[in-house]
């Protein structure tokens, strides 16, 4: 279900109802873009290092797009899902737009209309409190609280006896004329109308016009006022209502990779992201203290439980391959609704609906709900252990950053090298015969580690130091036993690997 500035109102009260019902939300998000040029952590840097990378992106683009999937269990441990998909766009101050995030979303059939037309507004905890504020302080000065005062006084005298209308002319413009008007409103619980009229760029004063309800007109007036206030509200407000409610329900969210789109989050909905790391796990503590990760889940399953790729959608197919469930079977265990039937098997396959926010998040729950069916007990350690993009480790919440995979190494090397030299050395330790497919390659998924470029030489596209995961258990010892092997061994003549590396390099736990 889409939800634009044009149904917000009417859509609030049902997402705050199933909120309330819902076992954990699943969430992702789309953004205008995702990384500056020339501001970049190295690959498998510490989280630390990704947050300042990825925090120069959070203050200069936007999550345009957010998708929530409500998931809520039913009778025979099944689910009803509801994603709604929200359109974010305030109306004001300037939109950046990274051109190739744009192309690719646009090639993913992404509604710009909907999104630029539609889109709701958003704001912080700050902004928030300053439009309170602003509904609060209505005089600016001590002459328009004068004026106020004088208009109190002749109302309060005739409230308890006047038959007809009080007519009253002040010396004001517009624009406080209309103030009055809503702090009567208030002051007096909508008992009285308020009315006025003049033109005080012609030298006039304002005439206003006050007149007393009996009680079935008070009661259709104080409904209509409340309405509006509403709408007022929603208007200004927009996305902010919604987020207070998922902050105030406590439930567990879900996402895929989530390190940035929970910066974005907090960034856009709750405070500007601090610059200090910890204060940044601090506040989600505060405000979203039960978080899952998808990949990080996958992540940690290892021998034959491990998911070949752990991107989000062959993650999503993998766990519906894995759970056995027929395309009849699936929908019945998770059941969209009225309203939220966009996402049943027999629309996507018409037309794709990934990198949509609300079918990420769609996919993300049920492979969410799937992994823990599958692998009942597997993951008593992933609360608040969330995956940072490019580290090699997790951004862990509650506890020191932990490595994502504990066999990670730094290979350096005292002459910059290319990565593909430094794999060429790992690939002549393999057995090669237990890689092989039916064709005679090399199944690339079978190696046994993967190397990547850390620090690169200045002026040139070579590197002085290694990230090396060993996809099996092993240790620093039996590592460098592992390469030092290739002193001994006779490599063929036509291999393009360099034993004399193994006198340049050294290597370290990360």
């Amino acid at each position: 279900m889409d939800i634009t500035r044009f149904n917000q109102l009417v859509a609030l009260a049902d997402f705050a109802r199933e909120v309330e019902r819902c076992e954990f939300c699943a969430i992702d998000q789309e953004m205008t873009g995702v990384d500056v040029t020339g501001v970049s952590a190295p690959f498998g840097a510490p989280p630390e290092a990704v947050y300042h990378a990825k925090r120069a992106a959070v203050e200069v683009y936007n999550a345009f797009q957010m998708g929530i999937a409500l998931f809520t269990k039913t009778e025979n441990n099944t689910y009803e899902v509801r994603p709604y998909n929200f359109y974010l766009l305030n109306d004001s101050g300037d939109l950046r737009l990274n051109l190739s995030v744009v192309s690719f979303l646009a090639a993913n059939h992404l509604s710009f209309q909907t999104w630029l037309t539609s889109g709701l507004r958003f704001c912080n905890a700050k902004e928030e409190a300053a439009y309170e504020e602003k509904l609060k302080t209505l005089f600016t000065d001590h002459a328009e609280q004068q004026i106020a005062n004088a208009l109190i006084e002749a109302v309060d005298e005739w409230m308890p006896t006047g038959s007809g209308p009080l007519v009253k002319e002040l010396p004001c413009m517009i624009d406080l004329a209309r103030r009055l008007q809503s702090f009567l409103d208030h002051r007096y619980d909508s008992r009285i109308t308020v009315d006025y009229d003049g033109k005080p760029y012609l030298g006039q004063k304002i005439k206003f016009t006050l007149t007393r309800l009996d009680a079935n007109e008070w009661i259709s007036e104080k409904e209509k006022k409340r309405l509006q206030c509403e709408r007022d509200r929603a208007e200004q407000l927009g996305f902010r209502q919604f987020w207070k409610i998922l902050l105030q329900s406590r439930k567990p969210i879900v996402g895929h990779n989530f390190m940035q789109d929970i910066m974005f989050m907090v960034h856009m909905h709750e405070a500007p992201i601090s610059h200090d790391y910890v204060e940044f796990k601090k506040v989600l503590q505060r405000t979203l203290p039960t978080i899952y990760d998808t990949k990080t889940m996958a992540t940690k399953l290892t021998g034959g439980d491990a998911f070949p790729v752990t991107h989000l959608e062959p993650l999503y197919q993998e766990c519906r391959c894995r759970a056995g469930l027929s395309s009849d079977q699936f929908t019945q265990e998770y059941r969209l609704p009225p309203g939220f039937y966009g996402y049943n098997d027999s629309a996507v396959k018409l037309q794709s609906k990934a990198h949509e926010a609300a079918y990420d998040a769609y996919m993300t729950g049920i492979a969410f709900s799937l992994m823990h069916k599958l692998y009942p007990g597997a993951f008593t350690e992933v609360k608040n252990v969330i995956s940072a993009f490019g580290s090699a480790y997790f951004f862990c919440v509650d506890t020191d950053d932990q490595l994502v995979n504990p066999s990670t190494f730094i290979l350096k090397c005292a002459v910059p090298c290319h990565s593909e030299e430094i794999e060429a050395l790992f690939f002549a330790t393999e057995d090669i015969t237990t890689h092989a497919t039916e064709n005679g390659k090399v199944d690339m998924r079978k190696l046994s580690y993967q190397v990547n470029g850390l620090a690169i030489s200045e002026g040139t596209k070579k590197y002085s130091s290694f990230c090396v995961r060993m996809k099996q258990a092993m240790g620093l010892d039996a590592l460098h036993r592992r390469l030092q092997s290739l002193r001994d061994k006779e490599l063929s003549p036509n291999t393009n690997v360099s034993p004399l590396l193994l006198d340049l390099i050294t290597l370290h736990n990360a």
